[in-house]
């Protein structure tokens, strides 16, 4: 495998949107609170780094100076996913005995 270069793909936003991403082989990147994007940057934009799934209501909350870098960037591709919740009230009627 000479010359061969692992890309990675990752997945960013909260928990559960990373969570259940990873269980499709992208690599967790765990970042509950969209203002801190600037402290897991440098994991974000990696060389072997290929491509970023984001949570969209997670990437509307980062600040906008990473927006308008994300942007701008060819590489990795970056693509905003719709975010998605469990229904709290929909799951007591399910659990009780």
């Amino acid at each position: 495998m000479d010359g061969f270069k692992s890309e990675k793909a990752l997945v960013v936003g909260r928990d559960l949107f990373v969570d259940l991403w990873s269980l499709s082989g992208f690599e967790p990147v765990e970042c509950n609170d969209p203002k801190a994007l600037g402290s897991i940057w440098g994991t974000l934009v990696e060389s072997n780094v290929s491509l970023i799934l984001l949570e969209e209501e997670w990437f509307c909350e980062i600040p906008e100076i990473f927006k308008k870098r994300i942007e701008k960037m060819s590489r990795p591709s970056w693509i905003v996913l719709p975010s998605f919740s469990l229904p709290e009230e929909s799951w007591g009627g399910f659990f009780d005995g």
